[in-house]
């Protein structure tokens, strides 16, 4: 089988999109090793990764990368020209170029809160509901994301396939105290910390956090700094300022992110709206207690490993944070019940489940 995947995210810091490709195709070469892999990308950052893939692949840079010549005009006719079987993509793909298309959505975030979308990504994004009513088969990383499909664009139950999101094999809990005494130094991060790690755009309600963060640090025994980890997505209001005790060192490397999660004394993840919501797991991975929103898709992910918060709630934020700082024995809980949820999730068993999609629909 020949398959091509637009992995034009890799490369580009796209944070969960860029992960997801990733996390899959690491394992495509020694699970099909017989297939062919076209690998569409469009920046050279990609190539180190790409290049070291196993299997049969082949690394295809797609230039000029503009989406609106990229989608419909170059990926067809690289198509065409390479004899591909089946197309993977993720949101917006063109059902041409003689190839089967399976699409992946990770969230209808754009449909729910279409406020918090810059206006050029939102209309790109408005194309999701026709490719997904054209594609042979639909991926969703939730169970909440596929609900959201069957009510908001009518996809068939039979045509949506559930494949979970998963950790990275190196988050795991991190005991080398001196590594994480150096990351400390080197972030400025002098006390007890409670961690975000997302993209800085409006849906990730950093606005809600900070105010919630600043409330909770007017009880004297609460002496905890807040950091803020990620990249500048878009939305101006949700780029942190660095202040008293808020330390925001923009987008870091994924190798410093386990010691970072370990060294935590929580992970707050108060997104208005997940289609799985990656750090969490990443963060029970690494035995981090997690305080999430009660809201999507969370709760399905992180079950009864987490302390849910009301994420337009900056009082309910700021009580989950005094109640994980106050009480040893609930962090320890949430410990435990965190690594044990953690293992439920498998990039390669969801890269084996992928490529049996990709199987099916080449055979209709």
């Amino acid at each position: 089988m020949r398959v091509a995947i637009d992995v034009q995210t890799i490369g580009r810091r796209r944070t969960g999109d860029e992960t997801y490709y990733r996390g899959l195709i690491s394992h495509y070469g020694s699970l099909r090793p017989d297939n062919e892999y076209f690998y569409y990308y469009t920046r050279s950052e990609a190539e180190p990764f790409l290049k070291g893939l196993g299997g049969i692949s082949r690394p295809r840079r797609i230039r000029p990368s503009a989406a609106f010549l990229r989608i419909p005009l170059l990926y067809p006719w690289q198509m065409l020209k390479e004899r591909v079987d089946v197309f993977h993509t993720q949101y917006v793909g063109i059902p041409f170029g003689g190839a089967k298309l399976v699409l992946t959505v990770h969230d209808l975030s754009f449909e729910h809160y279409p406020d918090t979308f810059r206006r050029d990504r939102a209309w790109l994004l408005k194309l999701t509901r026709w490719s997904a009513n054209n594609a042979s088969a639909v991926i969703t990383v939730s169970e909440s994301t596929k609900r959201d499909l069957m009510n908001l664009y009518g996809i068939a139950d039979r045509k949506i396939h559930v494949i979970y999101n998963a950790a990275g094999e190196e988050f795991v809990p991190c005991v080398d105290e001196s590594r994480l005494a150096r990351l400390r130094e080197s972030l400025g991060i002098r006390k007890n910390y409670f961690l975000f790690v997302g993209a800085f755009q409006p849906r990730k309600n950093l606005g809600r956090l900070l105010a919630a963060f600043h409330h909770a640090r007017r009880r004297p025994n609460f002496d905890c700094q807040l950091v803020i980890v990620g990249a500048h997505a878009w939305g101006r209001s949700s780029v942190p300022a660095e202040g008293r005790d808020v330390v925001a060192p923009g987008y870091l490397d994924a190798g410093v992110l386990p010691a970072l999660y370990s060294g935590a004394m929580g992970l707050i993840y108060p997104s208005l709206y997940e289609g799985f919501g990656l750090p969490a797991v990443e963060a029970m991975s690494c035995g981090t207690p997690v305080i999430a929103s009660s809201s999507s898709c969370l709760p399905e992910i992180c079950g009864q490993a987490a302390v849910y918060v009301d994420p337009f709630s900056e009082e309910d934020i700021t009580r989950a944070m005094w109640a994980i700082h106050d009480h040893p024995q609930l962090r320890v809980k949430l410990r435990e019940d965190g690594l044990r949820r953690a293992r439920l999730f498998s990039w390669r068993e969801s890269a084996r489940r992928t490529l049996e999609v990709y199987e099916k629909v080449n055979a209709s």
